[in-house]
């Protein structure tokens, strides 16, 4: 029963690595599907986890030109584009566990391309 209750936190954890995978990705497309195949997360070792993710683009948000009288709003001249992942981990013994998070790029409104996610934590 313990073991079996591991090997879950272990698929557990490998999701949440190909969520953070695909949260520090260069985003290039806000159009574009990128999917990762089955990786191991350490290359080599016995009995390692693996995961794979999708990166989809769900839309775009666009906030009016101007706020209404009398309302502050810091969303003027900035676009908001989101994105979900669907990231699935795999720990030995036959252990799964499938995680979904979306989350937005904010960019500015005449911006031509997303800013650059690499290497951020």
């Amino acid at each position: 029963m313990v073991a079996n209750q591991q090997q879950q936190e272990r698929a557990f954890q490998a999701a949440e690595v190909a969520v953070e995978r695909a949260l520090t990705t260069n985003i290039a497309s806000t159009s574009t599907v990128t999917t990762v195949a089955r990786t191991e997360i350490d290359p080599g070792a016995p009995d390692t986890e693996e995961f794979e993710y999708q990166l989809r683009p769900v839309g775009e948000f666009t906030p009016p030109a101007s706020a209404p009288t009398g309302a502050v709003s810091a969303g003027v001249g900035l676009s908001a584009f989101h994105f979900e992942v669907t990231a699935d981990g795999y720990a030995p013994g036959g252990a799964e566990s499938e995680h979904t998070q979306g989350f937005y790029v904010i960019v500015n409104t005449g911006g031509t391309t997303l800013p650059s996610t690499t290497g951020l934590p």
